[in-house]
């Protein structure tokens, strides 16, 4: 009887369970799909933030590489480049992994038609050659890219911010639509299927709001850590920004500390307000030709301060578009070198001095070569005169005599073009006998030489000209400055028997002068030195130490040639290499 009562109780369970057959697997669908969907979504969040964590991260890897790098220069630390090519490797694999991720049109346009991804490969390869190279142009390269690659990666983290919204808001829709039409089945078998779908369901919105929570906190302190690397750049970067007319419209720190304004006093205003009376307008004319015609600006800059005082700032102006390509303004970024600028000018005023000083040897080595045609000419008229006091002067020797005089007026007055063709400031370039530029040289410093008993050695070939374009002056002054430097060491180490030798040969297509002594060479130790500026052996009161240099600057900048020195076994070889145009 019992058994016949389980019996008929199983079959009522398998009656009831097979009526409601249909519902229990329309939900049980339902509630699958639910499960499938939670579990996309929750997937889709962790990868939206992992797009969102790697774009920030890219984004202040950008401003770190600056630091370090800046950490390097100034250090040459192994452990800064160690670190440099840490945060190299890092964001380079950031970016190859967003690269994958370009999901929407304006993600596409951003990394191709405004090229990010051409930009911060760009960016990527000067890091790379500073790590090789360790010069500063680099990194000057490098910190007036970083603000314009920073504000490409913000345009990308915004982008991507949204999409990750896009995405949320349409899964949440999803989830919506679905949760509605399961609670609608759930009315058809609450007991079997509504409990646990809603606990499975509350589970899984739990999971989800607390990745959404973790999400926002992680794009809060990847915002915070931006904020700091922006900080840290408008510390040190003199940066501004201005609308389409030229009025500014943001500023940095180091912007307002250089020019002594504050923010307020700056926004709004035209860059006129420091604007140095010294810079014409013509070069702000050409600033404005150029970034209207979309174009990049780069020059050097003398600006005003508040204070009245000048400050020097090489300058790049690019003109700013918005995502959709159109015109809205122009971006400037700084560099201070006014303390460059200040030292050029100082630079230049020494050697002005030196050229004066170079001038005064000149009119020293023409007043050696005056001393001996004067006297002849005094004795000889003295002679004549007492002569004819006497009245033995026949016409012969009047004759002779007139003879003489003239020959050594014609010898001072050949001596005073040669001076004249020295000192002559013109800065024209043409062709120029080697040897009559090498004659003035020698002519102008012989009579010093001897009268100090030191010989020269004239080894030039005079007969088969050679011409060389060059500038009025300069190659004598080289010479002359060579061979005062020969005098000079060779009296301090009194050599028994001095000399200099000057020789010149022509290789390929270039001609080679060499000015030799035998005061037994320049030491090794600053045998390196000796063309850098204000180096000098000497003391104070004898020289400056820019007369090398400036032969340098002479023959490298102005001639294209090559000057350089070697010791040999009797001294000091200069070697002066001019290029070769023709043989006349």
């Amino acid at each position: 009887m019992i058994r016949k009562k389980v019996t008929i109780l199983n079959l009522l369970n398998i009656s009831l369970t097979r009526r409601y057959i249909p519902a229990v697997i329309l939900i049980s669908f339902f509630i699958i799909m639910s499960n499938i969907i939670n579990m996309s979504a929750i997937d889709k969040n962790k990868e939206l933030g992992k797009i969102i964590n790697i774009s920030g991260k890219q984004r202040m890897l950008s401003q770190k590489l600056v630091i370090a790098a800046a950490n390097y220069i100034s250090t040459k630390d192994l452990q800064y480049k160690s670190e440099l090519e840490d945060v190299m490797i890092e964001m380079e694999q950031a970016h190859k992994y967003l690269l994958t991720k370009v999901f929407t049109d304006k993600l596409r346009k951003l990394y191709y038609y405004n090229n990010l991804n051409a930009n911060l490969l760009c960016y990527f390869d000067i890091f790379h050659n500073l790590i090789k190279t360790n010069e500063q142009e680099y990194f000057d390269e490098a910190r007036l890219e970083a603000a314009f690659i920073l504000k490409q990666l913000n345009l990308a983290v915004k982008e991507y911010e949204e999409y990750a919204k896009e995405q949320l808001n349409t899964m949440l829709k999803y989830e919506l639509i679905l949760t509605f039409i399961t609670l609608l089945v759930l009315l058809l078998e609450v007991v079997f299927i509504f409990r646990p779908a809603s606990k499975q369901i509350e589970h899984d919105k739990k999971a989800l709001n607390e990745l959404n929570s973790n999400l926002q906190d992680k794009v809060k302190e990847q915002t915070k850590e931006l904020q700091k690397n922006i900080d840290i750049v408008s510390n040190y970067v003199i940066f501004s920004k201005t609308n389409k007319k030229g009025i500014i419209t943001e500023v940095s720190d180091a912007f307002c500390n250089i020019s002594g304004y504050t923010r307020d006093e700056l926004i709004g205003q035209p860059h006129n307000i420091i604007r140095h009376h010294d810079m014409h307008k013509d070069i702000f004319k050409d600033v404005w030709e150029t970034i209207e015609n979309d174009h990049v600006w780069s020059g050097e800059i003398k600006n005003l301060g508040k204070n009245g005082d000048y400050y020097w700032t090489s300058t790049i102006i690019t003109p700013e578009k918005d995502l959709a390509g159109n015109h809205i303004g122009y971006m400037a970024i700084r560099h201070d070198i006014t303390s460059k600028k200040d030292f050029e000018l100082q630079s230049e005023q020494l050697i002005q001095s030196e050229k004066m000083a170079s001038l005064g040897e000149m009119i020293g080595n023409i007043a050696h070569q005056w001393r001996q045609p004067l006297s002849t000419i005094s004795t000889t008229i003295s002679s004549m005169q007492v002569q004819k006091e006497i009245g033995i002067l026949d016409d012969e020797t009047f004759e002779v005599s007139c003879e003489r005089t003239l020959e050594n007026v014609d010898y001072l007055s050949k001596t005073i073009d040669t001076f004249r063709n020295f000192i002559k400031g013109e800065k024209v370039y043409r062709e120029f006998v080697l040897q009559d530029e090498i004659a003035q040289a020698v002519g102008i410093s012989s009579s010093i030489l001897k009268d100090n008993n030191i010989l020269l050695i004239d080894n030039i070939n005079y007969k088969d000209k050679i011409k060389v374009r060059m500038t009025t002056g300069e190659l004598p002054q080289v010479i002359i400055n060579i061979l005062n430097n020969a005098k000079d060491i060779l009296l301090e180490k009194d050599i028994s028997l001095p000399s200099v030798e000057i020789s010149m040969n022509v290789e390929d297509s270039k001609v080679i002068i060499k000015i030799e002594d035998n005061a037994g060479g320049v030491p090794d130790n600053i045998i390196t030195k000796i063309f850098e500026p204000y180096f000098t052996t000497k003391h104070q009161s004898q020289g400056t130490g820019l007369g090398l240099h400036m032969s340098y600057q002479i023959i490298h900048d102005s001639l294209n040639g090559q000057l350089y020195v070697k010791n040999s076994d009797k001294g000091a070889v200069f070697f002066i290499e001019l290029p070769l145009d023709s043989k006349i």
